[in-house]
């Protein structure tokens, strides 16, 4: 019986749920750039609520839940499904998604999966402290 946490079965499940979603949506003109334009939208609202919206109101929790789920399934997946997904479209192995590349070519750094790993979970860090604070401050 293979481990829901074991490493080869993650990496199964992500290759299997990648390529059924790459199968369906492969076919429409530009889905790459439309996937990226959604992802990077997501990203920006969910910084902008989480740091402006007051804690009462029903976007701020609901995005607070959205950032605990990313975290985790982030966590399990060890990468982003969806960068997953937008490298398969644009068949580039070198894209780590649209703030990171972003990131490191505007500053002329290097880009390696360890560099990103580190940006997500110190903006993920510091999304939550936000959420902490706003909530028990």
């Amino acid at each position: 019986m293979t481990s829901l946490f074991s490493y080869k079965y993650r990496r199964k499940l992500d290759k299997k749920l990648t390529d059924y979603v790459y199968d369906k949506i492969n076919h429409i003109p530009y889905i790459a750039y439309i996937v990226i334009f959604f992802h990077a939208m997501f990203f920006i609202s969910l910084l902008t609520v989480l740091c402006i919206c007051n804690k009462n109101t029903l976007y701020f929790k609901l995005y607070f839940v959205l950032l605990i789920f990313m975290i985790l399934i982030n966590k399990y997946f060890d990468a982003c499904p969806i960068t997953r997904l937008e490298r398969k479209l644009l068949k580039n192995n070198n894209w780590y998604g649209f703030p990171y590349n972003f990131f490191f070519d505007l500053f002329n750094i290097k880009i390696s999966k360890f560099r990103v790993a580190i940006v997500f979970w110190s903006i993920s860090l510091l999304l939550s402290f936000i959420c902490f604070y706003k909530i028990y401050i």
